[in-house]
């Protein structure tokens, strides 16, 4: 089947000294109407799928686009950084390095995601967020403001990430060696729990710790969550 898209001859040099060529639609698709003008790619492997590139976006270096995604407005796809599934990336947002945005994310405003980090479910990244290493988004997650999320944690649930005193993450103890815990701040007020597929709030962690092996190591770790977001 041929590409809904082509190359036009309408060109531009990104600041990071990249030509870029502008798309246009070769037929009626999910996101454009046939003969509609798109953003800028570098080269066709670029842009797959029924995934667009709208605006004056810009997309770049092994950087891909690609299922029914969309990045439009001012952002910025590179790197080896993928876009997919159903996310939506606008704005001014940067997705760089070998992140990923996929299923029904979105990336937003001024917000930056690189390093290895993956946004997915129905998460949002937003405002001036950053987030970088290997950082993963999941659920209903919201990370918003000046948030920075570094290193290694997972959020998911219906964590809100404002600050980064709004997360704290756990690694090496017990059944959680190879995978981090982390805590967080959740919407409606709680803390939540998760590690790998575990989820749970913390009082919900706190009532099953005599049940897991190392107990009392999860019981100083409950104290230390307290006493990050002043629960005690």
């Amino acid at each position: 089947m041929d590409e809904h898209f082509k190359l036009t001859e309408e060109t531009r040099v990104n600041e990071a000294g990249v030509t870029l060529h502008r798309i246009v639609a070769t037929r009626d698709s999910l996101h454009a109407k046939a003969g509609q003008l798109g953003g800028f790619i570098e080269k066709e492997e670029n842009l797959g799928g029924k995934a667009w590139v709208d605006g004056y976006a810009e997309v770049w270096g092994e950087a891909l686009v690609f299922c029914h995604a969309y990045v439009g407005g001012l952002a910025c796809v590179y790197g080896n950084a993928r876009v997919l599934d159903n996310a939506r990336v606008y704005g001014k947002a940067h997705i760089g390095d070998y992140a990923c945005v996929g299923k029904d994310a979105r990336v937003y405003d001024n917000a930056c995601v690189g390093g290895m980090a993956y946004v997915g479910g129905q998460a949002e990244v937003y405002e001036r967020a950053e987030v970088y290493g290997i950082v993963r988004i999941e659920g209903e997650a919201e990370v918003t403001g000046h948030a920075q999320m570094l290193g290694w944690a997972n959020i998911g649930r219906q964590a809100l990430v404002e600050h980064i005193g709004d997360y704290c993450v756990f690694q090496g103890f017990g059944q959680w060696k190879h995978d981090p815990l982390t805590a967080f701040r959740e919407k409606n007020g709680e803390i939540g729990v998760l590690s790998g597929h575990y989820s749970e709030t913390l009082e919900g962690f706190a009532a099953q710790i005599g049940d897991m092996p190392s107990g009392r190591t999860f019981q100083a770790i409950v104290e230390v969550i307290k006493l990050n977001f002043n629960l005690n």
